[in-house]
């Protein structure tokens, strides 16, 4: 057996433990039998249970697995151990909350005993949903460790609760058709590239992925963590996947995806390629901000990736690629893709129209934005640079737009954000690329100043 997984379990199960949480999930399912004596009810209570112990209980004890370890000093001793990535992060992954996942299961059982033939399918959903929330939790935590060694509970909650939102998010499309179908014009399939899938079994194998998704994300970041070497191949290889995924959703047609306020219904089907590239371009530039606010920004680091690429060293230079950037770049792709079917296709809404100037300046806004975070973290006083640099990218994002707007200055909008402005043609870019200069000027120059500071340490 897992050397890690059975400590846990030695850990983790112990007889008073797991006695008392048997004993009250016995007399809440006790309780509710007396009460409505139905199956309905049997199987609503058990998944309510399940949900308690797996998602509450156990979210809790998977985002803690790692960082229990540093706070006890006992970490370093395991990282320096003979087992491997993989080894470690499952025996972490399902040892660290066995106890929840074993009154899980009982209530598990309750609910297959109370259910039609669907039960096993319910079932299945719903330990995909908990091994997401908790390989979601520890990925967020193994991630936060590398950015600070010691991660205080209130991050730990924080990881919690993502788990939580992630695999709620992607518990309901696939517990129902509801969302999916009922919500948005009463069809209970999904159209993906054309082809009509049930809804259930769409969500329930998106789900599937997803979830091998987070697992894989846990193994890689606890190679990372374990100072395996390692590149960021499957970082690209999920970035293809999620645009492969929200593509399909795109072209297919799907009310829920394309159509929140009905304007865009009648042009689907002429402008879907517009739809699916224009989504994608967005989606990847969440994702840049996700990576670059999640992902150790060293300037040392930095400069080790610009000397391996100017000395040529590719495996490397490849190794030390930061993650945003290879999402900017797939941002950068989506863009040109945008541009390209716009010319095609005129996506227009009731009171913008997306064109292609609108697109380069939202994406140099992101690159600014992207700056600003790379700025406070280069700084050689650099202190909690990425709440600043979140805070100072909000005001200029979020709020001075909204004040320039309520003055009625709409040909200033474009200094902050890439809508509003009545300019039209390539001119609206214009402030977004000269700001993302300036920004990326600071940025090199707080980089050079970082790096004469430490050769006159050394």
């Amino acid at each position: 057996m897992n050397p890690e997984f059975r400590r846990n379990l030695w850990l983790e199960l112990t007889p008073t433990r797991l006695g008392v949480v048997l004993f009250a999930l016995a007399a809440i399912l006790l309780l509710a039998y007396v009460a409505a004596g139905n199956a309905q009810t049997m199987s609503s209570v058990a998944r309510t249970c399940f949900f308690v112990l797996v998602m509450l209980w156990g979210g809790k004890l998977a985002a803690e697995a790692v960082v229990t370890e540093i706070n006890e000093r006992t970490w370093d001793s395991q990282r320096m151990s003979a087992l491997g990535p993989w080894s470690m992060s499952w025996g972490k992954l399902f040892g660290a909350p066995v106890a929840a996942w074993v009154a899980g299961l009982v209530a598990l059982a309750v609910l297959l005993a109370s259910s039609d033939r669907n039960g096993i399918l319910l079932a299945v959903q719903l330990v995909l949903v908990g091994v997401l929330c908790h390989a979601t939790a520890m990925a967020m935590s193994l991630q936060s460790i590398r950015k600070g060694r010691q991660p205080g509970r209130v991050k730990t909650f924080l990881f919690q609760l993502i788990g939580l939102a992630v695999a709620g998010l992607s518990y309901l499309p696939s517990y129902s058709a509801w969302l999916f179908g009922t919500a948005f014009g009463g069809s209970a399939t999904i159209g993906w590239f054309g082809f009509a899938v049930p809804a259930f079994e769409f969500g329930l194998a998106s789900l599937a992925v997803f979830t091998l998704w987070a697992v894989l994300a846990v193994y890689r970041l606890m190679r990372l963590e374990l100072q395996k070497p390692s590149t960021p191949i499957v970082w690209a290889a999920f970035l293809l996947f999620v645009v492969l995924y929200e593509t399909g959703l795109a072209l297919g047609g799907n009310a829920s995806f394309t159509d929140f306020s009905g304007k865009l219904r009648q042009t689907i089907e002429s402008a879907g390629p517009s739809v699916a590239a224009a989504a994608a371009y967005f989606l990847l530039s969440v994702l840049c901000y996700i990576a670059v606010f999640t992902e150790p920004k060293s300037p040392v680091a930095m400069g080790q990736f610009f000397a391996a690429w100017r000395d040529r060293r590719w495996g490397q230079a490849w190794a030390l690629t930061p993650r945003w950037l290879i999402t900017l770049i797939f941002t950068a792709l989506a863009l040109i893709a945008s541009l390209i079917v716009l010319r095609r296709h005129d996506l227009a809404l009731e009171s913008a129209t997306i064109t292609d100037g609108v697109l380069i300046s939202a994406f140099f806004f992101t690159l600014r934005n992207i700056g600003i975070v790379l700025w406070f973290n280069f700084r050689p006083d650099a202190q909690r640079s990425d709440m600043l640099a979140f805070v100072t990218i909000f005001v200029l994002s979020g709020i001075l737009p909204f004040i320039v707007a309520g003055m009625r200055a709409l040909d200033a909008i474009p200094l902050f954000a890439p809508w509003g402005s009545q300019s039209a043609g390539l001119l609206v870019a214009l402030p977004a690329v000269l700001e993302t200069a300036v920004v990326y000027f600071l940025v090199w120059h707080a980089w050079r100043t970082g790096q004469r500071l430490r050769l006159k340490v050394a």
